[in-house]
């Protein structure tokens, strides 16, 4: 079952553990509260439908550094571990 929402700070934290296998945890970071920042989500849990726009993002910024097939692979990851797949 999906969740209807997700608490930020959750979301943030394991993007961060995925991404930090790819780019370190300074730019994990970066990455993960960047792109949530530039989308305006100021709430404290963010809605599924945020949370794709969130990931859409990371996965954009991560292609850059680590490719196609690795961003990939690591946003599939995190909607595992959040329970979005």
């Amino acid at each position: 079952m999906t969740p209807q929402s997700i608490a930020r700070e959750k979301v943030v934290h394991t993007i961060e553990q995925v991404l930090s296998d790819y780019v370190g945890v300074l730019v994990a970071h970066a990455t993960s509260t960047g792109s949530i920042r530039r989308l305006g989500l100021v709430e404290d849990r963010l809605e599924v439908d945020q949370l794709e726009l969130v990931l859409g993002s990371v996965e954009t910024s991560l292609r850059v550094l680590a490719g196609d097939r690795d961003a990939a692979g690591a946003i599939a990851e995190v909607k595992k571990r959040l329970g979005l797949s």
